[in-house]
């Protein structure tokens, strides 16, 4: 790993962890949940067409509108500094934004889990559309943990970022990484304590967004 690679990724970090990159999401899921709204105010039950049943929207709105509830609340509590809100817990309330909102794109693009999800309304398209560029919207973020990882930190060192660094916005000259004002070093399977971007003390170590609270 090169100086060069270090700087990349510890922007890449930051930008996926930003107010800016979680506001983005948000903005996209409202520009979804104004078609749906369009939607249950003109079409509040769809005849079937591809369904083997109704569709009654109204019946989803409540959901549509407590989702745009979690991304205001979150997006409050983010900018005041509030991490927290990337947990698995009841303080992650943009973790359960983001769940919330990914269904639809499950459901409209490739028709549920199990392919036999179908629904009929006169914006269905549209909605599709919006939630394909909602889920575009989710790349730019990360709290960079699995639920159902056994290690919070996923991003490896390897040839596949050169790929990656490739698409991404990077600008041209960036600063170099900056030293820590107070250091915080942990081992291997003790508690993580404070949020934010770690970098293990090993050749070719990448760095992580790691979460307090999760094990190291």
């Amino acid at each position: 790993m090169r100086p060069d690679d270090r700087r990349k990724i510890f922007w890449y970090l930051k930008r996926k962890t930003s107010y800016t990159a979680w506001h983005r999401e948000a903005d996209a899921f409202d520009r979804f949940a104004n078609i749906f709204e369009r939607q249950v105010r003109e079409e509040p039950v769809a005849l079937p067409n591809n369904s083997i049943c109704e569709t009654n929207w109204e019946r989803f709105y409540p959901d549509i509108l407590k989702t745009q509830v979690l991304y205001e609340q979150g997006l409050e509590r983010l900018k005041q500094g509030d991490r927290s809100v990337w947990l698995y817990n009841e303080r992650g309330i943009l973790r359960d934004a983001t769940m919330n909102a990914s269904d639809w794109h499950c459901y409209l693009v490739t028709n549920g889990p199990r392919g036999d999800n179908f629904f009929d309304g006169k914006y269905v398209d549209a909605m599709t559309d919006a939630t394909r560029i909602f889920f575009d919207a989710t790349q730019d973020t990360g709290y960079v943990q699995s639920m159902m990882s056994d290690t919070p930190a996923p991003e490896l060192w390897g040839t596949g970022w050169y790929e990656k660094f490739s698409k991404m916005p990077i600008p041209a000259h960036l600063p170099d990484v900056p030293e820590p004002h107070i250091d915080v070093f942990l081992r291997t399977g003790e508690m993580v304590t404070v949020f934010g971007i770690y970098e293990p003390q090993i050749k070719d170590g990448c760095m992580n967004y790691l979460l307090a609270g999760a094990e190291a």
